[in-house]
């Protein structure tokens, strides 16, 4: 045997041994992929199962028979919506992209169907893609975990929004964070998003400056409590009296507490309105002037409960109201204190209380003497410095007299039931009779507003005639004429303008209330019409010696129909310049709000009173001021007509005076 032979042998032998080892690496991983507990499988090219391991073939209910007479990849996913998103995956791995793991449902052989979540890649053979290896794991109990915690979420949400209390959720540096739909009970002007973001010392001044003005005084008290709260870690309820937009009333109990989320810690506040408890406590204080005997025994029970709802501390008022003294009290049960039909509720109300830290509710309570007396009581849980309940403070009124009262009243009110029933037929004649002259006193009101239009169209065919002569004289006659017929002629076609634009303005008026003023709405840059409205009628200023201060963009581009803002603006600068003495100063003021556009026309003027200041928007009112001016003249429209064209254009205006002699403010916003 000679070399070449020996190295051909040689080359054969390490060939053999290369194939051994291939074979026992390939049967090694075979058997890892076989024991694996998730789905390991290879395709052809064209998405055919050319293998999978046995958990596998388990997983999704088939045999190996089953692969072997032909099954597709795309034939393992549940519906044509999955079947499309995998072909297209699919196509991608083949094509040699990278892909990331992607989630599918997929069914098994029986129908039932479960999530997955498959990672795959390329099979390559001598450099080309003849297949793909992936591997499938079953996520299904993570995608049904994830659909109970969001039922879950929407149902807590569910019960944040719904519950009867406001409550406020801060971060620890005072911004809300959230709030539920509770609050729309206590804000007419607002909505919740009005709210999320901002300091709640700012929300406080958002009610205050469109709500009650009382709640300045408060801006302190709420300051100093969230600083303690801060500071100490707890905060005892309080109470607050607050009106809203409209002039409602209510008295408030605020209770602050610590909220922790996800190793977070938030404050929450409770707000409970507790207004039909102060006006039950007020019906008291009326009924003690008239009865005696109530007025020297309605002071309040003060009393402190264990965890148990066993008495730890009872004041002296026990002995007036319910005959006990207060040492033979202590140990004993309250709930054992209470009428059998309440008691069932009263033990309700204590563990509801203790889950959220407060309470509120009525019940009858045992006197010595074997009566019962209606108990209202309001009480709140204190910690520990672990957080954990340890007693319960609670205060309680004799509400007896209250529910006698209001059982009369039941009983009064279906004696007023019956009553109203035979009144019920002389006010339906009555309003039979309104509504007929309501009808005759509409058909009054449009005549009024034909004869209006009529006219003022009919006045505009001689003015049209008078001006076309009066120009034609001056044009023609120029040189001519002498010059007091020039100034007498001018004077002419001044008040031809005057009166031409009075019947514009009966006209504007007329189609103002019978609601048939359209717009011409276009994207307007409306500082250029103040611009021009300003240059129009700077004469006015410099007859005056008025100061003029804008505080605009130089671009405010609004959908507006630009005549009719600038008639606004035209009005309100007029009336700016006309109540304002020589020398005096008028201000324009455009602020950029979150919804609209807020402007102001502001003058150092002659002001308005507050028996004028509601009313001048209205039609043919002119201002009556007693400061010996004559600013009496003029029709009375303008402000009427720049009310009805800012709130055709979706805005509202207002005006505000500090009183006489301290000048007015017009103020208006226009949507953006």
């Amino acid at each position: 045997m000679n070399e070449q032979d020996l190295r051909s042998l040689r080359n054969i032998t390490e060939r053999r041994e290369i194939v051994r080892e291939l074979r026992e690496s390939e049967d090694k991983f075979r058997k890892l992929a076989e024991l694996l507990p998730e789905t390991i499988f290879e395709t052809d090219i064209k998405g055919n199962i050319t293998y999978s391991n046995p958990i596998g073939l388990k997983k999704f209910g088939y045999t190996q028979e089953d692969l072997d007479k032909g099954l597709s990849i795309l034939q393992l996913l549940a519906n044509q919506k999955e079947i499309e998103k995998g072909y297209k995956n699919f196509q991608n791995v083949i094509s040699g992209n990278f892909l990331e793991p992607h989630e599918y449902l997929m069914k098994k052989k029986d129908g039932n169907e479960f999530y997955v979540r498959v990672n795959s890649q390329p099979i390559y053979k001598d450099g080309n893609i003849i297949g793909v290896r992936g591997v499938v794991f079953d996520i299904t109990e993570i995608i049904m975990t994830e659909k109970k915690l969001k039922e879950s979420e929407t149902r807590y949400r569910h019960l944040f929004d719904s519950t009867p209390y406001a409550i406020w959720l801060l971060d620890l540096e005072g911004k809300m964070i959230d709030c539920n739909d509770t609050m729309k009970k206590f804000m007419i002007r607002f909505e919740k998003e009005d709210l999320i973001g901002k300091n709640f010392l700012e929300i406080i001044k958002m009610f205050s400056i469109k709500g009650d003005e009382r709640l300045k005084d408060y801006e302190d008290l709420f300051a100093r409590k969230f600083k303690n709260l801060l500071m100490y870690g707890e905060l005892e309820p309080f109470e607050i009296n607050v009106s809203r937009g409209d002039g409602k009333n209510f008295w408030l109990v605020l209770q602050p507490s610590f909220l922790n989320v996800n190793d977070k810690r938030y404050i929450q506040l409770f707000i409970i309105d507790i207004t039909n408890v102060k006006t039950a406590s007020l019906q008291l204080k009326e009924s003690e002037e008239k009865y005696r005997l109530i007025s020297e025994n309605a002071n309040d029970l003060i009393f402190i409960l264990d965890m148990e709802g066993k008495y730890l501390y009872c004041n002296k008022i026990f002995y007036k109201i319910l005959g006990y003294d207060p040492k033979e009290l202590i140990g004993k049960s309250a709930i054992d204190y209470s009428h059998p039909d309440d008691k069932e509720n009263a033990i309700m109300e204590l563990k509801r209380a203790l889950n959220v830290g407060f309470g509120a509710f009525s019940a009858r309570t045992r006197c010595k003497d074997g009566k019962y007396k209606w108990l209202e009581s309001i009480g709140n849980i204190t910690y520990d410095e672990n957080g954990d309940p340890v007693k319960i403070f609670a205060v309680s009124r004799d509400i007896t007299l209250r529910k006698e009262m209001e059982e009369k009243l039941r009983k009064s009110d279906e004696e007023l039931k019956s009553l109203n029933k035979e009144l019920e037929q002389k006010v339906k004649e009555r309003t039979m009779e309104l509504e007929r002259k309501n009808i005759e006193l509409e058909k009054l009101d449009k005549a009024k507003d034909n004869f209006l239009s009529t006219a003022a169209h009919e006045l505009k065919t001689p003015l049209i005639s008078i001006a076309g002569y009066t120009d034609y004289i001056l044009t023609k006659y120029e040189n001519q004429l002498q010059v007091d017929i020039k100034s007498d002629l001018s004077i002419v076609k001044k008040n031809i303008k005057r009166l031409h634009n009075l019947i514009n303005l009966l006209l504007d008026a007329t189609k103002l209330e019978s609601h048939a003023l359209k717009l011409n709405r276009v994207e307007t840059n409306v500082s250029e019409i103040i611009y021009k409205c300003l240059n129009e009628l700077n004469y006015l200023f410099k007859e005056k010696y008025q100061e003029m201060i804008l505080n605009l963009d130089n671009e405010i581009i609004l959908n507006v129909d630009h005549k009719k803002i600038f008639q606004i603006f035209s009005n309100l600068i007029s009336n700016a310049n006309k109540f304002t003495l020589k020398g005096g100063k008028i201000e324009i003021n455009a602020i950029r709000q979150q919804n609209c556009y807020l402007f102001e026309v502001k003058d150092n003027g002659i002001g308005i009173s507050k028996k004028n200041l509601n009313c001048i928007f209205s039609k043919f009112k002119t201002i009556d001021e007693e400061n010996g001016e004559d600013f009496h003249q003029g029709t009375g429209l303008g402000l009427f007509i720049s009310k009805g064209f800012v709130e055709v254009h979706g805005g509202k205006i207002w005006a505000t005076s500090e009183g006489l002699n301290k000048g007015t403010t017009i103020h208006f916003t226009i949507p953006i």
